[in-house]
């Protein structure tokens, strides 16, 4: 049957079908014709007919993880194997998709550092530096881990200001 004259016996498409090659098919959601029955509306391998249009629901932000409105990532967030992620804080995408932080690492500006980094002692951007008076001298504030619970302190355990 050509397109459009009716397909399955029927003369005529259920309504939001379209007759593509005598085969009646929802061009909204149906990858083999996304949007139309022509070749060119077949979606890719890692595509989904998202609304009449190939997305690739891995990696575009707009359809996140599926076709709902819902999987539109926030404005600055990335897609990384379907699922929104702030590549400058998200421990198991680092800077990059792939990228996962090791242990009790953090992700701090896109980058995996340790809890006991002195720039970021314990939480990011939580700077560990200077000096206090202990036993009437002066001790350096260093980043101290103990366990999971990094402090600012010194190597008598004096705490140091924030």
């Amino acid at each position: 049957l050509p397109d459009g004259a009716g397909a399955n016996g029927q003369d005529s498409c259920p309504s939001g079908q379209e007759c593509c090659g005598g085969v009646c098919k929802d061009t909204k959601t149906d990858e083999t014709a996304c949007g139309g029955c022509e070749a060119a509306n077949r979606c890719g391998t890692d595509d989904t007919c998202c609304n009449g249009m190939c997305k690739n629901t891995k990696t575009d932000p707009d359809f996140c993880g599926g076709c709902e409105a819902s999987n539109k990532c926030a404005t600055g967030n990335t897609c990384c194997d379907g699922q929104c992620a702030d590549l400058m804080t998200d421990e198991m995408h680092c800077g990059m998709c792939p990228t996962a932080c090791a242990g009790s690492d953090q992700c701090c500006g896109g980058k995996c550092v340790g809890m006991a980094d002195p720039m970021n002692c314990g939480s990011c951007n939580k700077a560990c530096s200077g000096s206090v008076m202990v036993d009437g001298g002066m001790e350096n504030c260093l980043c101290m881990l103990s366990g999971t619970t990094a402090t600012c302190s010194t190597m008598s355990n004096t705490m140091c200001p924030p």
